[in-house]
C-alpha cells in the first residue's frame, strides 16, 4: 500500500468521525427531558411532541 493510499485513509476516518460527533452533539441538544405534559382528559390519545 502506498504511502498516498494510507493517509487518505486516515483523514477520510477523521472526517467520519468529526460529523459523527457533530452528529452526536446536534441530537443531544434538540433532545427534549422528562414525559411530555398532558392535559386532564385520561381518555384523550397521547400527545406527540415532534
Amino acid at each position: 500500500m502506498s504511502q498516498s493510499t494510507a493517509e487518505g485513509g486516515a483523514t477520510a476516518s477523521w472526517w467520519a468521525a468529526a460529523f459523527f460527533a457533530a452528529g452526536l452533539v446536534i441530537g443531544l441538544l434538540m433532545y427534549r427531558r422528562g414525559i411530555p405534559a398532558r392535559d386532564g382528559n385520561a381518555d384523550a390519545a397521547p400527545v406527540v411532541d415532534m
